[in-house]
C-alpha cells in the first residue's frame, strides 16, 4: 500500500536506467541492503513493493513515443500516476511532466482527484478548476496538450521495489516488474 503524503512539487534527479534478468535483481536486493532501506512507501508490503499506473498522453503521431525510441536527449512526457490499482473518481493521483534534459531528469507533479485529472487530460479542462498554486504546472500541461493535440494512449502498470540510502544522499535505486 502506497502511503499517501503531500508530493514534491518540482525536483530533479539523475536516473540511469537498465534492463537486468529478475533473477539477478533477487541477487543485488540483499546486497544492496547492506547500504540501504526499503522505501517507506511500500509499508507493510510482504515483497517490499507497490503498483504503480501511469496514464500515457501523446499526439495522434505518437511524438513523445518516437522520442524516446529515438533516444532524443531532450524531451518530455505528460502522465497522470497512480498507486492505487482500482482507482475511484474522488482517489488522488499525480499529474506529472517528466523531461529529460541529457541525464538529468526534471519533474513537476501535482495531485488531484482522479475526476479533476480526467478532465485535465480531456478537452474540457480550464485552469480556473484548479488550485492556484498548481496554476503553472496546469498551464504548461495544457499548452502541451494543445499544442500537439495530446490524448490518453497508453496505460502502463507494474511493481516496484524501491530501496533508498541510509546516508542521506538521494540516492534511489528501483526495480520494476511485472510490466504490463
Amino acid at each position: 500500500m502506497f502511503v499517501k503524503e503531500k508530493p514534491k512539487l518540482h525536483f530533479q534527479r539523475y536516473e540511469f536506467k537498465y534492463h537486468i534478468p529478475m533473477r539477478l535483481a533477487d541477487k543485488i536486493v540483499p546486497a544492496l541492503l547492506n547500504y540501504m532501506d526499503f522505501d517507506s512507501h511500500v509499508g507493510d508490503s510482504k515483497d517490499h513493493s507497490y503498483d504503480v499506473h501511469s496514464i500515457y498522453l501523446d499526439s495522434s503521431g505518437l511524438k513523445n513515443y518516437h522520442e524516446k525510441i529515438e533516444g532524443d536527449l531532450f524531451r518530455k512526457k505528460l502522465r497522470i500516476r497512480s498507486y492505487t490499482k482500482n482507482v475511484k473518481p474522488n482517489d488522488t493521483v499525480f499529474v506529472e511532466i517528466k523531461r529529460k534534459h541529457n541525464m538529468v531528469i526534471i519533474k513537476d507533479r501535482i495531485s488531484m482527484p482522479l475526476s479533476s485529472a480526467i478532465t485535465l487530460a480531456s478537452a474540457t479542462g480550464h485552469r480556473s478548476m484548479f488550485k492556484e498554486e498548481d496554476h503553472d504546472v496546469i498551464d504548461e500541461f495544457m499548452l502541451d496538450k494543445s499544442v500537439y493535440g495530446m490524448r490518453p494512449k497508453v496505460l502502463v502498470s507494474y511493481k516496484r521495489k524501491p530501496l533508498v540510502g541510509r546516508t542521506g544522499s538521494n540516492l534511489r535505486v528501483t526495480f520494476d516488474y511485472d510490466i504490463q
